[in-house]
């Protein structure tokens, strides 16, 4: 079954990718990455979003029994200068 989803809703997951993908995040240096994440969680109204003492994005939906715990990198791999 497939699922339609909005017009807008589907311009602004673009638009935060789009973003995602301009935002410098190379190792060690993924704070403004970071912050963009954090800004998007809040905007989706996640029950609680932060970044941790290392860094890391963390957010939480709903509060069951169950967790669904996903992990995912933000920094990206410098490949140096793209003249040489």
């Amino acid at each position: 079954m497939k699922h339609s989803v909005p017009a807008q809703t589907e311009n602004d997951l673009i638009d935060f990718y789009r973003n995602a993908i301009r935002t410098r995040s190379y190792s060690n240096q993924e704070g403004d990455i970071a912050v963009l994440i954090l800004k998007e969680m809040e905007k989706l109204g996640y029950d609680e979003c932060y970044i941790d003492r290392v860094g890391n994005v963390v957010g939480r939906v709903g509060s069951g029994k169950k967790i669904i715990h996903f992990d995912s990198h933000m920094d990206t791999v410098n490949a140096g200068d793209p003249a040489l």
